[in-house]
This record gives structure tokens, sequence and C-alpha cells, in this order.
């Protein structure tokens, strides 16, 4: 249902006229170096608001720290 979920959603982003960036790929960074793999993230808004879509009852922890990880760590 997540699929369907981020399609309808994009109709709304564009109807709304907010500015997105779908299914974008998010650099990881391990001891100041890039890695290979990276995240995907359903939705950046802004440039800078991260939206992840989950068809759950419950959001779990694991959920919860896949967003965290997406933020940037302080310095």
């Amino acid at each position: 249902m997540e699929a369907v979920y981020q399609e309808a959603l994009e109709i709304e982003l564009q109807k709304a006229k907010i500015p997105y960036e779908a299914q974008k790929k998010l650099s990881i960074l391990y001891d100041g170096k890039p890695l290979k793999q990276f995240y995907l993230a359903d939705f950046i808004c802004f440039e800078k608001i991260i939206i992840e879509i989950k068809a759950v009852t419950t959001l779990a922890n694991e959920y919860k720290a896949q967003v965290l990880n997406y933020l940037p760590q302080p310095d």
C-alpha cells in the first residue's frame, strides 16, 4: 500500500504547489567518508523536510530509527 499512498501524496503535493523530490537518495557518511550505500527517502519537501511513508497501524521503533538515520549528525 505504500506505493499507492506515495503516488496519491505526490498528486496532493503537486496540487498544493509544495516543492518536493520523490525517492531522494541520501548519502551516508561513515567516519567522515561517503559510503557506496545510500538511504532512499520517500519525499524531501522544501529541500529539508523528510516524509517517510509507512502503511502500518503502529509506528514501530525501527521506523523511527530509520528516519532518524536520515538526519545529519551533529559535529
